[in-house]
C-alpha cells in the first residue's frame, strides 16, 4: 500500500497537553461527508486546529491557529472609574432602579472597544481527487475521541481509499495521510486557500506564506504570522502549478 503525507506547520510556540488512554475509545461516525462547517470533524493540539469535511471528490480542511488575532494596544481603551461611582451604581440596584443602574454600568464600566480585535480563521486546505463520478461504497467518516484522529474511508471500483487527519503535539503540525489499497490509484491535487493577505513562496513540494492580520474594523495592528504546507509522496511523483499554488500528486 502506498501512502502520502501532507503536513501543515507554523513557526510559533508549542502547547503541551496530556493524553490519557482509554480501553474502549469513543468514536463519532457518519456515513456521508459534511456539507457544513458545524458538521465537520474537529482535530487539534491546543494551538493548531482543523475541521475535516470528508468530501470524496473534493476535500476541505479548514485550519486555524490560536494566536491569529487582529487588533492592537490602545492606551485610551480603559475609562477612568472610581470607587464612588461604583457605590452609586450599586445603590441604584439596591434601590430597585435596575434600568438606571444598568445604563450607568454600561456607560462607566465598559471600556472603549475600538481596537480590541477578534480571532480570525486562517483558511482551507483543499484536495481534489481524480476518481470522477464513480459509485462510492462503504463510506464512513469518524473521529476517535481518545486519540484525536479523524478518518475517512470509502470504496470505489474495488479500491479502498483511506485518509487520516491529526494535529501532532510534539511535532506541532497538522498531518493528513492518504493511502489506497492498490498502486497507482491515489491521484489528486493539493491546493491552499488562505483567507488572510499573505506573501507566498513556493518550492518543489512546499509552500510558505507570511503576513500580518489586517482587520479594518480594529486597525492594522494584528499579529504577524508564518506557516506552510509540505507534501511528501512515498513511491509517487509531484508536479507543481506555481500560478495557482497547487500540486498534482500521482502514485506509481
Amino acid at each position: 500500500m502506498k501512502s502520502k503525507w501532507l503536513c501543515l506547520f507554523f513557526s510559533l510556540g508549542l502547547v503541551v497537553q496530556g493524553v490519557f488512554a482509554q480501553e474502549n475509545p469513543v468514536k463519532m461516525w457518519y456515513d456521508e461527508p459534511s456539507d457544513d462547517w458545524m458538521k465537520s470533524l474537529p482535530i487539534g493540539n491546543g494551538r493548531l486546529s482543523g475541521m475535516v469535511f470528508g468530501g470524496v471528490e473534493k476535500e476541505k480542511v479548514a485550519f486555524n491557529e490560536i494566536t491569529l488575532w487582529s487588533g492592537q494596544r490602545d492606551a485610551g481603551q480603559e475609562k477612568p472609574f472610581g470607587k464612588e461611582a461604583l457605590r452609586n451604581i450599586q445603590q441604584l440596584f439596591l434601590d430597585g432602579k435596575l434600568e438606571e443602574g444598568n445604563a450607568q454600568a454600561s456607560e462607566q464600566l465598559v471600556g472603549v472597544p475600538n481596537s480590541f480585535g477578534t480571532h480570525v480563521p486562517f483558511g482551507d486546505i483543499e484536495l481534489a481527487f481524480a476518481q470522477g463520478n464513480r459509485t462510492v461504497e462503504n463510506y464512513i467518516r469518524t473521529l476517535d475521541l481518545a486519540k484525536g484522529v479523524a478518518s475517512v474511508s470509502y470504496r470505489q471500483d474495488g479500491v479502498t481509499y483511506n485518509r487520516e487527519y491529526f494535529c501532532s503535539n510534539p511535532a506541532n503540525v497538522l498531518v493528513i495521510r492518504l493511502s489506497a489499497s492498490e498502486k497507482g490509484k491515489q491521484n489528486f491535487e493539493v491546493g491552499l486557500n488562505v483567507l488572510r493577505k499573505s506573501d507566498v513562496t513556493t518550492d518543489k513540494n512546499a509552500i510558505s506564506f507570511s503576513g500580518q492580520v489586517d482587520f479594518p474594523t480594529f486597525g492594522s495592528g494584528g499579529v504577524h504570522f508564518y506557516g506552510g504546507i509540505k507534501v511528501l509522496a512515498e513511491g509517487g511523483s509531484i508536479r507543481q502549478n506555481k500560478k495557482v499554488c497547487r500540486w498534482r500528486m500521482r502514485m506509481k
